[in-house]
C-alpha cells in the first residue's frame, strides 16, 4: 500500500520516487490512496447509510472478504470531481476490451487433448 497526500508530491525526493512505481501499480493487489488534505466529517455518516439501505448490493464493495470471493463492479461513491467519473468510465472500457481481446486470441474449438 501507497499512501501519499497530494501537498507531498510536490516534494522533490517524494515526486522522484512516487514516479518510479509502475511496476507495482500494475499488481492487482496493490493499493495506492491520496489522502485528502481535509476530513469530510458528512462522509462517515454518507457510508453508513449507503451500506445500511443498500444491502446486500454494495456489501462486497464497502466490506470486501478477505480473501476475496468473487468479483465486484467499479464503484465511485461520493464523487466530487468528473476526473473520479472519467476515471471509472476508462477504467470499465479498458477491462471490456482487454477481456475481449483475451477472447478473441481463444480457440472456437478444442482438441480435446
Amino acid at each position: 500500500m501507497v499512501i501519499i497526500d497530494p501537498i507531498s508530491l510536490y516534494h522533490r525526493a517524494v515526486n522522484h520516487v512516487f514516479r518510479y512505481l509502475d511496476l507495482y501499480a500494475k499488481k492487482p493487489q496493490s493499493i495506492i490512496l491520496s489522502i485528502a488534505p481535509k476530513e469530510l466529517q458528512a462522509v462517515e455518516h454518507l457510508y453508513n447509510g449507503l451500506s445500511n439501505t443498500t444491502r446486500p448490493l454494495l456489501e462486497s464493495y464497502l466490506r470486501p472478504q478477505i480473501p476475496s470471493a468473487e468479483t465486484f463492479a467499479f464503484c465511485g461513491m461520493n464523487m466530487q470531481h468528473a476526473i473520479d467519473i472519467v476515471r471509472l468510465v476508462r477504467s470499465g472500457l479498458g477491462y471490456y476490451y482487454l477481456r475481449k481481446r483475451k477472447a478473441a486470441l481463444q480457440p472456437l474449438v478444442s482438441s480435446g487433448a
